[in-house]
């Protein structure tokens, strides 16, 4: 019998390699102190469809659509974590915030034989019915727990405030000082009109589009100094001032007799000082809150509110309101001249939740118009004007639909009106 030697190789074929490969690449990761990083990106698109009529000057029905489409964008987590970080202090970090509205207005705005919305008393934005236009509501970058006491927004921000509400473009800072007290800061330019971008419902009352003309910008600077991490106690007292620059023959300035060339280039727009106070007691069971927002410009108290909440239980709310409103203009509106009605209201709210899907809401409300306000030439204005209203609601949350139901009424002065 004969034998014969063989040889085989002790090398791995890929077979084996593969899997040895996928092995040692683990546990080299688990040997190094290496974490992957990931930004976190949320996008969200909805689109709201409005259909309504009003009535025009001579009392004609005039059926209106609005189409607003609205697309939100948020990036967050930019900056590394880092080991040392916990729940209860979890350092300084970046986020991106966006979001634009594409609003579009169609419907029966005018007769065959007049072409002119203004002949219907319709505001001046109605005669770009059908034409979308798109609008930046928000765009910045926030930094969050720098130094772990300063946050920081850059770009275009919107403030609401309970007696103030305006948008910019420009720099916000927040400092939490020791003692729960907190500084804000505000610097940049007030959202006119003068971009094709910015949205109407940031301008000043008695402006619109039309009013802004290239080099007509708004720059405004605000400081507000407030209470922070006390959940039953909430105060803030807030300046804020706006600059025109103005544009020579601006339409939106009143100069009566006064050149072009003799319009002066920088006015005061706005100059406000507000104040709220919110507190809570007896478990949150009730809560007491007011301010008021003094018009430094025109030397009025524009705004007034105080208002009384209690929980009835764990699904009830009995809420009381009364406000007085002056309404606030815009310094170079035309609007100035007119001796505009101030109003007082008292609101009641009785909200009940039914489950964590349904709620209903009943509500209340007396107006009184006028009230002995002094007009332009020092006359008294007229006598009070009542008016009174209602309204009810249902509210249904899902976890991939909401909706919602309110009819309401308001009859006095003015008219009555029906939704």
């Amino acid at each position: 019998m004969a034998f014969r030697a063989t040889s085989r190789s002790h090398g791995f074929g890929p077979r084996v390699r593969g899997p040895l490969a996928l092995l040692a690449v683990s546990a080299l990761s688990l040997a190094l102190p290496l974490r992957a990083r990931a930004y976190e990106a949320l996008v969200q698109a909805s689109v709201s469809s409005q259909s309504y009529q009003i009535r025009d000057a001579e009392g004609a029905k005039l059926g209106l659509q609005r189409l607003d489409t609205y697309l939100r964008l948020f990036i967050t987590d930019l900056l590394p974590e880092r080991e040392e970080r916990s729940r209860a202090k979890p350092g300084a970090q970046m986020h991106i915030v966006m979001s634009m509205r594409m609003r579009a207005d169609m419907g029966t705005f005018t007769r065959g034989w007049d072409p002119s919305s203004e002949a219907h008393g319709l505001d001046t934005w109605v005669s770009g019915a059908g034409r979308p236009t798109l609008e930046l509501l928000n765009a910045h970058l926030a930094a969050t727990d720098i130094a772990g006491f300063m946050d920081f927004k850059l770009g275009r921000l919107f403030q609401l405030d309970p007696l103030d509400f305006y948008g910019f473009d420009g720099l916000q800072a927040r400092a939490r000082l020791p003692f729960h007290l907190g500084l804000e800061l505000v610097a940049g330019l007030r959202n006119s009109g003068h971009w094709a971008i910015d949205a109407p419902i940031f301008l000043a009352d008695g402006t619109s589009l039309s009013d802004s003309r290239p080099g007509a910008f708004q720059p405004m600077v605000g400081a507000a100094v407030e209470t922070h991490g006390l959940p039953w106690l909430r105060l803030r007292l807030a300046y804020r001032s706006t600059w025109h620059f103005l544009a020579p023959g601006d339409v939106g300035s009143i100069y009566p007799g006064t050149t072009a060339e003799n319009v002066p280039r920088v006015t005061i727009s706005e100059e406000k000082l507000t104040a709220y106070a919110l507190g809570s007691f007896l478990g949150d069971r009730v809560t007491l809150y007011g301010g008021i927002r003094h018009n430094l410009l025109f030397g009025r108290l524009d705004e007034a509110q105080a208002g009384l909440a209690l929980r009835l239980g764990r699904s009830s709310q009995l809420r009381a309101e009364y406000v007085r409103d002056q309404p606030d203009f815009d310094g170079d509106s035309l609007f100035n001249i007119f001796n505009a009605v101030a109003y007082q209201e008292v609101r009641l709210w009785y909200e009940h939740r039914f489950s964590a899907r349904w709620q209903a809401y009943l509500r209340a409300t007396v107006r009184l118009f006028g009230g002995g306000e002094e007009g332009l030439d020092g006359e008294e204005g007229e006598a009070l004007e009542p008016d009174v209203g209602g309204g009810v609601g249902v509210h249904y949350l899902g976890s991939r639909l909401a909706g919602r139901l309110d009819l309401y009424w308001q009859e006095g002065y003015g008219g009555r009106t029906l939704g």
